[in-house]
């Protein structure tokens, strides 16, 4: 008989279930049988608590009849799921194989197994319920005592003894916390978190796991509450006895700067959400006769479409009635979009509110205060009342009102072109098109695109200097414009 070993660990410290114990204990099963071992299955660091692909292709293999018996060292090693994972594994050994759980000496060919099944797998699926609920317990507590839970070390940081003398804290690494600087200061400058990642990979300096560095990577690390000394248990920010952001461990840059970075890098955009558009160029290509927007429509064929002019159709008067073909505009405007705009830093124009994250901290801070006013007594009212008040001078105090600025995402033109659908494509064009108008072809039949027609307009594009955007250029054309967006006659010196 040909069996397969499926073996599961959830930590690497189970030391008594270990993977190389499993396995050793089965092998020693299937010699004693006399059954072929057939494939050994592993699911290492997965929880009992939930689905495992390697189950799955086990239990799949006895089903297929690409194995005969399925050996687990213990129920609970095969699932902490309860009933519903048995329930799965009595569909397959219904029509087919054989189940063994080794070390709880049980056997599907066993006359009460589905009983004594049932029962185990209740009991390890309560066992699974009590650990979690032990460890939410333990994680809130230490959440609350401003010690770290453990986990996945913040890029920055290696764990210490907590100062307390119990349990560990976050300590700052030097050489990390200088490229975390670093970074932070280059975003408020404006550089771009793509010109800063290609950096870092190109002087060699390793991510947190060893790896290069990705976009994403940054921002996770720059966006987190761990670099200003915060912690975070189930997604909120923890507080102190008065409601404000309690520092948790000694922090990597201000909150001043981490909250103006934040700013550059999660701006509020002005745009309205945009409407889903039929193709690339809807809304953009228009007739030149009557200025309509051309209708992306297919052929009478059925096997290309166009951009027609829908004047006549719908009662107006237009002598041009421009009908051109869909593909061959769609190829030719990509084409001169990304060579005259792709290698630029995308900006996208918006609203930046740079006091948002301290007012919102503060409203927190004060809620808290408000909540325990009403069960305090008269003698903790005057020093809540003053609190109270320090809260509200210091919310008068912050910045008001926003101001719009072009901010950049991070990427080039070429790069958000490649990444997005067809609407995000299609608003990077007309964005930097404004005006885009098809005239009647002089030449009816002519294969291939007549450029000639097209009345193509390239708009500004802002380029970003130290102190803001001095200039802006037209398709790899420099325009000086003042304050007010006015272009400036004349010629431009080089932009640096």
């Amino acid at each position: 008989m040909r069996a397969v070993l499926y073996l599961r660990l959830s930590k690497a410290t189970e030391e008594s279930t270990s993977i190389e114990r499993q396995e050793r204990d089965l092998r020693d099963l299937c010699a004693r049988e006399e059954w072929d071992v057939a494939h050994v299955l592993v699911d290492e660091g997965i929880s009992g608590g939930k689905r495992r692909a390697n189950a799955d292709r086990a239990l799949r293999m006895l089903a297929n009849d690409e194995a005969d018996v399925l050996c687990v060292w213990k129920l609970d090693r095969w699932s902490r799921m309860g009933l519903s994972a048995i329930a799965d594994l009595v569909d397959v050994l219904d029509k087919r194989g054989l189940f063994v759980a080794h070390m709880d000496g049980l056997r599907s060919d066993q006359t009460a197994w589905r009983l004594i099944a049932a029962v185990l797998s209740e009991v390890a699926r309560a066992e699974r319920e009590a650990i979690t609920a032990r460890v939410a317990s333990s994680q809130a507590f230490m959440a609350q005592q401003l010690r770290w839970k453990g986990g996945k070390l913040p890029f920055g940081y290696t764990s210490g003894p907590h100062p307390s003398g119990e349990g560990r804290t976050l300590v700052v690494i030097p050489d990390e916390a200088s490229v975390i600087r670093e970074a932070t200061e280059r975003v408020i400058a404006g550089q771009t978190l793509y010109r800063i990642v290609h950096d870092l990979n190109a002087r060699e300096i390793p991510s947190k796991n060893g790896g290069r560095w990705s976009i994403k990577v940054l921002r996770d690390v720059l966006l987190g509450q761990a670099i200003i000394g915060r912690m975070t248990h189930k997604g909120n920010v923890v507080t102190d006895a008065e409601g404000y952001p309690a520092q948790a461990w000694e922090p990597i840059v201000t909150v001043e700067a981490w909250q103006a970075m934040r700013a550059m890098i999660e701006p509020t955009p002005l745009t309205e959400p945009r409407r889903k558009a039929s193709a690339l160029l809807s809304g953009i290509a228009r007739c030149a006769g009557c200025g309509t927007a051309l209708h992306y429509e297919p052929r009478s064929n059925g096997r290309s479409h166009v951009y027609r002019c829908q004047a006549r159709s719908s009662g107006r008067v237009c002598r041009a009635a421009v009908s051109i073909a869909a593909r061959q505009l769609e190829q030719y405007i990509e084409s001169e979009f990304l060579r005259g705009y792709g290698d630029r830093d995308e900006l996208r124009l918006t609203v930046l509110d740079e006091g948002a994250t301290e007012r919102a901290e503060l409203t927190s801070a004060i809620e808290t205060v408000l909540a325990r006013m009403k069960g305090a007594t008269s003698d903790e009212l005057p020093q809540l009342m003053e609190r109270l008040q320090e809260m509200k001078q210091r919310e008068a105090s912050l910045p008001t009102g926003t101001r719009e600025a072009w901010v950049p995402t991070g990427r080039t033109y070429r790069e958000a072109y490649a990444d997005s659908d067809m609407d995000g494509r299609r608003a990077l064009i007309a964005s930097v098109l404004p005006t885009l108008r098809v005239k009647k072809s002089k030449h009816p039949g002519r294969k291939g695109l007549d450029v000639s027609r097209l009345l193509v307009v390239w708009g500004l594009v802002p380029v970003r200097r130290a102190g803001g955007v001095t200039m802006s250029e037209r398709y790899g054309e420099l325009v000086e414009h003042d304050e007010l967006g006015h272009e400036v006659p004349g010629d431009v010196e080089p932009i640096d």
